[in-house]
């Protein structure tokens, strides 16, 4: 869709992105699409890799927090008997 607007400068983002092999024509309106269909599918998966590690990272501060009141309760109860 974007070479119908692009014309000939469709080869000088095809040359941007390392595609050089491609020139205007019907092979770049059929792999056109499907290029951006995997720059979509591995964008959105480091996207949520991303999302994978934030969670990670919150739910272990939230893990330590938890250990370290298991540990206070535990200090606290093994000073009320003694």
């Amino acid at each position: 869709f974007a070479s119908i607007f692009l014309g000939d400068d469709i080869n000088g983002l095809f040359r941007l992105i390392g595609l050089d092999f491609m020139q205007f024509g019907v092979l770049t309106i059929l792999i056109g699409p499907l290029i951006g269909f995997f720059i979509i599918i591995v964008s959105r998966f480091l996207a949520e890799q991303l999302r994978l590690w934030a969670a990670l990272v919150n739910n272990t501060k939230q893990l330590r927090l938890f250990v370290a009141l298991i540990n206070a309760v535990r200090e606290t109860a093994a000073n009320l008997h003694k």
